[in-house]
Order: structure tokens, then sequence, then C-alpha cells
């Protein structure tokens, strides 16, 4: 399952982008030289390309999976890419409060 998710992740990024595991079912997308609203588009992007997906179980039992997505820019007060990074990750568990299955932009 992890690597379908993965293949699909970066299926649906540039080149240019590093995608990576951070660990258990997270993963991050780092998208140099772009605009928050195509950070969005791209994340939107991401999350239907993965909710299409139909995998089969061990059972041979079909299933979905969906993604909760946060989406973080730089701003003045960031430091590191860690910090950009814990922002997102708020967003993230933000989606999964929300309802999951969606992409939340992180606040500035």
């Amino acid at each position: 399952m992890l690597r379908t998710v993965a293949a699909s992740i970066v299926n649906s990024c540039r080149e240019s982008d590093i995608v990576g595991r951070i660990g258990g079912e997270e993963f991050v997308v780092f998208l140099p030289n772009t605009e928050v609203s195509g950070a969005m588009l791209l994340a939107e992007k991401i999350r239907q390309s993965v909710e299409v997906l139909t995998l089969v179980s061990a059972d041979n039992e079909p299933y979905r999976i969906t993604l909760s997505i946060g989406v973080a820019h730089r701003v003045p007060a960031d430091q590191t890419i860690a910090d950009i990074q814990r922002r997102a990750d708020i967003a993230m568990y933000d989606a999964k409060k929300q309802g999951r299955n969606r992409v939340v932009l992180a606040a500035a």
C-alpha cells in the first residue's frame, strides 16, 4: 500500500520536487520555487490521485485510501525547513480533525 501511494505521489510531482517518507504513513513533498497557490493545486492533485486508487487486501478485499494533507509555505519567521514542516504537520492534523481526505493550508 505504501509503495502504491508513494508512486502516486511521485507521479503527480515535477522532477524538481523532493518526495520523502518521514515515518509511518507520512510523506513530505518539498516544492522549490512554488507559490502557495501552486502548492495547494499540487496537494489537491495528489489527494485525488490517491483517492481513485483501488487496492486489494491480503484477503482479496478491495479498499480505498484517502489522504489528509497539510500545506505550508515559507514565512519570515521560518528559520529552517523544519519550521515549515512543523506548520504543515499541524495543518495535516487540522485536515484530519475537519473530516479527513482534504487539503488544509497552514497558518502563516
